[in-house]
């Protein structure tokens, strides 16, 4: 069997990204889900992306699944942070390094699977929209059931419309662990909302082009030459800019570690993580206050996208406890030696 190349599989969530865009406005005014991007998602092998070779994946990094989470968040959040979750919950497996944590990637690639986490602190998806949950060893289920509302094929149907979801149990059952496991979902998940800010403040770009001058100012003849939409808009890519960085930055140390067989998350990299988190929120909420300054009420029209990637983002930070991320951040800075 032939493994699609990395970079191949980035490209295609980058072009998946573009097709998310430009069907979720006729999605969102229909109120139906993306089955069709989701099922594209499946089949183009990026759920793949980081099962490890053994299992006869092509072994991407956190890095790299980070940079698809990105790319697909650009066009719907929802699906970024899908593609996040899928991701961490495959890392969890290569970080047991057991042969039944290699088995399992070996099924859940042959099948098609996607997959949520389900450690403490995870953010679990509806169950129409994955095919099993990793969690740690010692959780007592075996299977759940959840509702079903048509979107999986082949999908086992048992009473009241109820499917059953596999349980992938991953080796690992410390503290410290389960902190590593969490720093892995914290990076990739800040990852997707850079990917759906950036989109945002890119569509507020676009709205801000087309539009007549917002107020008469002397010398502005159009909104691209009025100052405060320029200075507006400037402000809103730095943060980005950081949290970016931050994100790729906290990707790669926690690559090392998984790569050494270490204990993922400590020396730093559980803290690196929570701060990307920490500063993707405040970036997407951030610049969709600020932003909105410039796009005014016209920006809930969602003909560029931007008021939905602001509102997705807005909804995920209510699913985070801030107050505990940052007495995690406080804590590693007070006990630092």
């Amino acid at each position: 069997m032939t493994t699609t190349s990395i970079q191949t599989l980035r490209d295609r969530s980058a072009e998946i990204g573009r097709e998310l865009a430009a069907a979720a406005g006729p999605h969102e005014r229909a109120a139906v889900a993306p089955t069709a991007e989701i099922l594209r998602l499946q089949s183009s092998g990026i759920a793949a992306l980081a099962v490890e070779p053994n299992a006869g994946g092509p072994g991407g990094t956190i890095a790299d699944a980070a940079a698809t989470a990105l790319e697909l968040a650009r066009g719907d959040l929802a699906i970024g942070l899908l593609a996040a979750g899928h991701h961490a919950g495959i890392v969890g497996l290569r970080a047991a390094a057991t042969e039944r944590a290699v088995a399992a990637q070996i099924e859940i690639r042959t099948r098609g699977w996607l997959v949520a986490p389900a450690w403490p602190g995870a953010l679990v998806p509806g169950g129409d929209l994955v095919d099993a949950l990793v969690v740690p060893r010692g959780r007592d289920a075996e299977i759940v059931l959840s509702a079903d509302p048509g979107l999986r094929r082949g999908a086992p149907v048992t009473a009241f419309g109820l499917r059953r979801l596999g349980i992938v149990p991953v080796d690992i059952e410390t503290d410290g662990d389960a902190a590593g496991l969490d720093a892995v979902r914290s990076v990739l998940e800040a990852a997707a909302l850079v990917g759906a800010g950036q989109a945002s403040v890119d569509a507020a770009t676009e709205l801000t082009r087309v539009r007549t001058i917002p107020r008469p100012v002397p010398g502005v003849a159009s909104a691209t030459a009025d100052p405060l939409s320029q200075v507006v808009l400037g402000a809103a890519l730095g943060p980005f800019a950081a949290a970016r960085a931050l994100v790729f930055r906290a990707a790669d140390r926690l690559d090392a570690q998984l790569d050494a067989g270490d204990v993922l998350g400590e020396d730093g990299a559980r803290t690196l993580a929570l701060a990307a988190l920490e500063v993707a929120i405040a970036a997407a909420l951030g610049q969709g206050r600020d932003v909105f300054e410039v796009v005014g009420t016209s920006g809930s029209g969602n003909a560029h996208g931007y008021d939905r990637l602001w509102r997705d983002a807005r909804v995920f930070s209510l699913t985070r406890d801030a107050a505990a991320r940052r007495q995690a951040l406080g804590r590693a800075a007070l006990v630092a030696a």
